[in-house]
């Protein structure tokens, strides 16, 4: 499994990352964000407005798995994302899972197919406006 990072810095600056074997490689930077937002299949979020968006990446090998070898690989996937939506909001970050991609199009602009990967999930990041709101209120 492998997880691919994008950062967009307050100060405009984009990279993406492939975090895998103990191992952090700089895969592309520049302006990521829109070809990200092209990838996605619907047009209610704006990636230009995100913090970050990871993708869980996981081996060919997978799609081969059927019945409870196949649930356990999404629960697990489900899992992370998970954790994932905890750690964040501990630091004022709202996440939501997604799976709304056009998969061709996003495993070829991260390269996965060079690892012999799949994207299998997605993780979207913002700050949260909500605790900024509420810190106000207060």
């Amino acid at each position: 499994m492998a997880l691919y990072a994008w950062i967009n810095t307050q100060d405009g600056e984009s990279k993406l990352y492939r975090l895998a074997h103990y191992q952090i490689e700089l895969v592309k930077q520049g302006d990521i964000a829109e070809r990200l937002q092209e990838t996605f299949s619907y047009n209610n979020s704006s990636f230009s407005t995100l913090s970050s968006c990871l993708y869980i990446a996981v081996p060919y090998k997978f799609l081969a798995l059927k019945g409870a070898d196949a649930q356990r690989i999404a629960q697990c996937l489900g899992y992370l994302s998970q954790y994932f939506i905890n750690l964040f909001s501990e630091q004022g970050l709202f996440s939501r899972p997604f799976k709304s991609f056009n998969q061709r199009e996003l495993d070829s602009y991260l390269n996965a197919g060079q690892y012999h990967e799949i994207i299998g999930y997605g993780l979207m990041s913002a700050k949260n406006r909500a605790v900024a709101q509420r810190a106000y209120l207060v």
